[in-house]
């Protein structure tokens, strides 16, 4: 079963049973649903994980460039650290965040087929 990024998927609420959709890629944030309140949110704990591993990723590749291009260019490596650990964790925290939601999905219409 092959998902597009435009996909929206139904949940049910755990407190209230209302339903609601969202999108498949959605990356971070808190919603709430309006008929109870009860927040909604993705994995806090595995983002900031994703996005140490993306602040290293950056260290490294920096240091890496002074490394083949010279003392001289460390002040192009300082300038690029910020923009390579934004980019490095804004796709390893995508990759993990579709993973998990399409592991959701499958348990999910599994139990639905289960319970049909």
């Amino acid at each position: 079963m092959s998902a597009t990024l435009n996909e929206r998927r139904t949940i049910a609420c755990p407190r209230c049973g209302s339903a609601v959709r969202i999108p498949l890629f959605w990356i971070a944030g808190i919603f709430r649903w309006k008929s109870c309140g009860l927040a909604f949110k993705t994995g806090y704990k595995a983002g900031a994980a994703l996005s140490a591993t993306g602040l290293v990723l950056s260290l490294c590749t920096v240091q890496l460039l002074v490394y083949l291009l010279g003392s001289y260019s460390l002040l192009l490596g300082l300038a690029l650290i910020v923009p390579l650990w934004l980019f490095y964790g804004f796709h390893l925290r995508k990759r993990y965040m579709l993973y998990r939601v399409r592991r959701r999905m499958r348990r999910n219409t599994d139990n639905e087929q289960r319970a049909a």
